[in-house]
C-alpha cells in the first residue's frame, strides 16, 4: 500500500486474451438475482426474447470485439457462465458451447451495453483521470469520519473554550473554531489527493510496465459508448506472504454517472477469473474504512474481511483504519 497514510483506497471484467471483449448490461439478470451482468446464451434467449439487430453489428466474427467464440468456460462456485475465443475448456468435461448473438445478455435492458476490454495506450489519461477523481471522491466522507471522532470534538472544544477565555468574546472564539473546522478540511482534502499524487507517479505512471508487461498482471477498462467508465487492476500482492498464492485487486473505481450498472461487480469477476486462470487460490485487496459501497461490493461478492490496520499514528488516533479482505477461489489448490 502506498500513500500518506498508505491507504489502500481504490477499490478496483474481461477475459485476459487478445482482442477479447465481453458486453454487459443487468437488464436481464440482476433486477432477478442470479449470476448478474452474466448469462449462458439459452437462458439469456428465454429472458430477453428475440435478438436485437444490434448484436449482429457488435457481434461480426470478423470484427475486433468479436463475440464468437468455440467453447464455454465454467467456473465452478463463482456463478459465472461465458465464453472465450477458441479456448479449451478448462474442466474436464464441460459441454462445447457457441457463443451466438442471442447469448448476448442484456441487449433487451433499458441502459445502454459497456463492454470490458484489457487496457490500451491510448486509455492512459482516462485511466489516470478516473482513478484521481475516484479517490477524491472519498475526502469529505473522511473528514466526516473524522469530526465524529470524540478526540476531534475535544480538540476543537478546547480550542473553542480557550480562545474564549483568553479574549471573552463568543464571536472570536466561533470564528476561531471555524478557521480551525476549514483548516481540518483542507488538511483532510490534502492527504487524499497526496495518495492520488504518489500513485500516479508510482504504478499509475508507467502503466504498460505495471500491469501490462509484468507478470501476472494485467488491467481492464470497461468502456460504454466510445468512452471508459471504469477500470480495474491485478498484480502480484504487496504482502511478501501472500506472493504465489494471491493476486491483488488493485484501482478498481467506475464514474459516478455509470454506477448501479454492474459494472463494478462485472470487473471485480475479471481479476476472480484472471487470476484462477494463473493457478492462484486466492484475490485480495484493501479499502479504507468509508469506502462503504466498496466493502458492501466486495462482501456481496464473498470476499471475507480478514484484518484491519491503522497505517499511521495519526490515522490511529483518528480511528481510522484499512480494511483487508480476501476471497478464496473455489475449487483451487
Amino acid at each position: 500500500m502506498q500513500g500518506p497514510w498508505r491507504w489502500g483506497l481504490f477499490l478496483g471484467t474481461g477475459w485476459p486474451s487478445r482482442g477479447y471483449t465481453e458486453l454487459w448490461s443487468p437488464g436481464c439478470s440482476e433486477s432477478r438475482g442470479e449470476n448478474p451482468g452474466v448469462l449462458p446464451s439459452q437462458a439469456a434467449e428465454q429472458r430477453c426474447g428475440a435478438k436485437s439487430p444490434d448484436t449482429e453489428q457488435l457481434s461480426s466474427p470478423t470484427s475486433p470485439g468479436s463475440l464468437f467464440c468455440s467453447r464455454a468456460w465454467n467456473l465452478r462456485g463463482l456463478g459465472i457462465q461465458g465464453s472465450a475465443p477458441n479456448t479449451p475448456a478448462r474442466s474436464a468435461g464441460l459441454p462445447e458451447q457457441r457463443c451466438t448473438p442471442a447469448g448476448v445478455p442484456g441487449l433487451c435492458g433499458p441502459m445502454a451495453l459497456y463492454r470490458i476490454r484489457q487496457y490500451e495506450d491510448g486509455d492512459y489519461e482516462a485511466v489516470r483521470t478516473m482513478f484521481g477523481r475516484g479517490i477524491k471522491e472519498h475526502a469529505p466522507a473522511g473528514y466526516i469520519h473524522v469530526l465524529k471522532r470524540p478526540q476531534a470534538q475535544l480538540l476543537f472544544l478546547g480550542l473553542f473554550l480557550a480562545v474564549l477565555a483568553a479574549f471573552g468574546s463568543l464571536l472570536v472564539s466561533l470564528l476561531a473554531l471555524l478557521l480551525a473546522l476549514t483548516g481540518g478540511w483542507f488538511f483532510i482534502r490534502s492527504l487524499w489527493t497526496d495518495y492520488v499524487q504518489q500513485s500516479l507517479r508510482n504504478d499509475l505512471l508507467d502503466i504498460r510496465r505495471t500491469y501490462v508487461e509484468a507478470a501476472d498482471s494485467c488491467l481492464w477498462v470497461a468502456e460504454a459508448e466510445g468512452a471508459v467508465v471504469g477500470m480495474v487492476g491485478a498484480v502480484l500482492p504487496e504482502d511478501p506472504s501472500e506472493r504465489g498464492h494471491a493476486l491483488e485487486l488493485k484501482r478498481m473505481s467506475v464514474g459516478k454517472e455509470h454506477r448501479g450498472r454492474g459494472i463494478a461487480r462485472a470487473l471485480c469477476r475479471t481479476v476472480i477469473r484472471f487470476a484462477q486462470e494463473r493457478g492462484y487460490s486466492a484475490v485480495v485487496l484493501s479499502t479504507s474504512m468509508v469506502q462503504y459501497s466498496a466493502q458492501q461490493l466486495y462482501e456481496s461478492m464473498g470476499f471475507r474481511r480478514v484484518s484491519q490496520r491503522s497505517p499511521s499514528r495519526l490515522a490511529s488516533f483518528l480511528q481510522f483504519s484499512v480494511f483487508y479482505y480476501r476471497y478464496e477461489i473455489p475449487g483451487s489448490r
